[in-house]
């Protein structure tokens, strides 16, 4: 019988090193890709960090609407942190307004295979990371509006007006990186294909064919 995230939970908080690394191996792909999109190094100690993070503050699981909102909502958190740190004397971080470029401009985009990849790729460090998050949380990682909105700290409504104002956001950004009629439309037309081969870039190397 296959244990539940919750049922592994509470299985590692009480010393079961077995139950710990199903968790790990079980999420690690998605955890790995939600700093990757956002981040050129550090990602496996983030990572970490997170499920650390994850067990030590198991007690909040109970109001979330899932595990994995619970434990995007601990990334989300842990991916803060460090961009405050990276901050000149502590400057304020700002994720509902400010993108990967302003938070980490050194970030590389350059992964992808085909240009439209490459151009939503560029697309999406240019804006607000939350906005970002919603976009991917929604297209790669398949949550829920409620589930989203545990990430966000928001309100169901406001996720979707988040996820609305986000699409519009990235297809205003996929427009200046693109510059051509002709990449624009494609980009924009490959959405869905473009989320599904993105997110399988964005994942660990040792997965990517």
């Amino acid at each position: 019988m296959v244990s539940s995230d919750e049922e592994l939970l509470a299985a590692w908080a009480k010393g079961d090193r077995d139950a710990a690394n199903q968790l790990f191996e079980r999420h690690f792909t998605a955890v790995y890709r939600f700093f990757r999109s956002k981040l050129s190094e550090q990602v496996e100690d983030l990572v970490q960090d997170t499920f650390v993070g994850v067990v030590t503050g198991r007690e909040r699981l109970r109001d979330t609407a899932s595990f994995r909102s619970y434990m995007f909502g601990v990334a989300r958190n842990i991916l803060r942190q460090h961009f405050r740190k990276g901050r000149v004397q502590g400057g304020e971080v700002e994720m509902s307004v400010q993108s990967v470029v302003d938070l980490c401009p050194g970030f590389g985009t350059a992964l992808g295979k085909k240009q439209e990849h490459r151009v939503h790729a560029q697309a999406l460090s240019r804006l607000p990371v939350d906005y970002q998050i919603a976009i991917e949380l929604f297209y790669w990682e398949k949550l829920s509006g409620p589930e989203i909105a545990d990430v966000l700290e928001l309100t169901e409504p406001a996720v979707r007006s988040r996820i609305h104002r986000a699409k519009k956001a990235l297809r205003t950004e996929i427009e200046q990186v693109a510059g051509s009629a002709a990449l624009i439309a494609s980009t924009w037309e490959g959405l869905d294909q473009w989320a599904e081969a993105l997110a399988v870039e964005r994942s660990p190397p040792s997965e990517t064919p």
